[in-house]
C-alpha cells in the first residue's frame, strides 16, 4: 500500500520529502496544542526512523 501511495504521489508531482516535512510541522504542531502527555506521544517520541529506500 505505501508503494501505491508513493507512486501516487510523485505521479501528482509530490515529493515524499515533501511530505515528511508537512508531517514534522504537524508533528510539532500537535506537541504545541497536546502536549508530551499523550503515551503514545512519549514512546514515538524516542524513536527516530530513518530509510535510503524511498526516492
Amino acid at each position: 500500500m505505501l508503494y501505491h501511495l508513493l507512486v501516487a504521489w510523485v505521479s501528482a508531482g509530490i515529493m515524499p520529502e515533501e511530505v515528511w516535512r508537512e508531517l514534522e510541522q504537524r508533528e510539532k504542531v500537535s506537541y504545541l496544542s497536546e502536549g508530551q502527555d499523550v503515551a503514545l506521544k512519549r514512546l514515538l517520541g524516542s524513536v527516530r526512523v530513518g530509510t535510503t529506500k524511498i526516492p
